[in-house]
């Protein structure tokens, strides 16, 4: 059956830009996790698990709002809480000098907060706008 243009949804800017930075960030953290187990870097196996638990999160909540998925934004904030936690618990898992942890909570909250940020752009049209008054005058 040949698909029309009615039939594909459009997707919006703000949408396609969320997606594209939620896969960049699951291929980041992937990428961590990747020079870990080859051995370029040597990170303790609990931020290892980290990173791959945030990149997993960070590719499902991509291919959801692509797919244009109710639970996608929720998905998104999920994946701002896990890497923000990750982000304030780096200087117990990686030992940090206390003249290095100053901004690590700061961090984490900023990355929570563009989770939400980004959970907005990546909702699926229609979701949460109302209709006019006419218009929902017109359905009764």
């Amino acid at each position: 059956m040949p698909v029309s243009e009615s039939t594909v949804p459009r997707r919006r800017l703000g949408l396609i830009i969320g997606v594209v930075l939620l896969a960049l960030l699951c291929l980041n953290a992937w990428a961590q996790v990747f020079r870990s187990l080859v051995g370029w870097d040597d990170n303790p196996p609990l931020l290892i698990a980290w990173q791959a638990v945030s990149g997993a999160i960070a590719c499902v909540a991509a291919i959801g709002a692509w797919r244009l998925r109710s639970w996608a934004p929720a998905a998104t904030v999920l994946y701002g809480l896990v890497t923000g936690t990750m982000i304030g618990m780096l200087a117990s898992i990686i030992d940090l000098e206390p003249d290095a942890r100053g901004g690590l909570a700061v961090s984490a909250l900023v990355v929570v907060c563009l989770s939400l940020v980004l959970a907005w752009a990546v909702r699926a049209p229609g979701r949460t706008d109302s209709p006019a008054p006419s218009d929902a005058a017109a359905n009764y």
